[in-house]
């Protein structure tokens, strides 16, 4: 019963978490769902517990969220999806490390990564 009653304050928290990521207000929320603000309100204060599907549903597709994480569970992150994670990690790596070069540097970094892609549209056309 009390993973149950933290995935309800997760929930609240969650809901309230992506609604300032998106940055709207509670009647903004609302209007987007069709609810009044003093229902967001209590959403985020935990007071509902029963929020109907369909809202849980509307919500996890504007949060662009899992509607089960959104409920406040922890869902485990599929194998690709992990591969993706780290993927934009490395990625995220790379262009920092590229956005500290100087121009001169950068324009080296450019030419590099021209040549290569030259280089392999003219293997892939033999």
């Amino acid at each position: 019963m009390d993973d149950f009653k933290n995935s309800e304050e997760k929930m609240a928290q969650r809901i309230q978490e992506c609604r300032k990521k998106l940055d709207l207000t509670q009647e903004e929320l609302g209007e987007k769902l069709g609810l009044q603000k003093s229902a967001i309100a209590k959403y985020e204060k935990g007071r509902v517990t029963n929020i109907k599907r369909e809202t849980i549903h509307l919500m996890s597709k504007l949060f662009n969220v899992n509607p089960t994480w959104l409920m406040g569970f922890d869902v485990p992150i599929k194998t690709e999806d992990k591969d993706e994670v780290k993927t934009a990690a490395r990625d995220k790596k790379v262009f920092d490390k590229y956005s500290k070069l100087d121009e001169a540097k950068r324009k080296i970094v450019e030419a590099l990564i021209d040549s290569y892609f030259d280089e392999n549209v003219e293997d892939e056309e033999d």
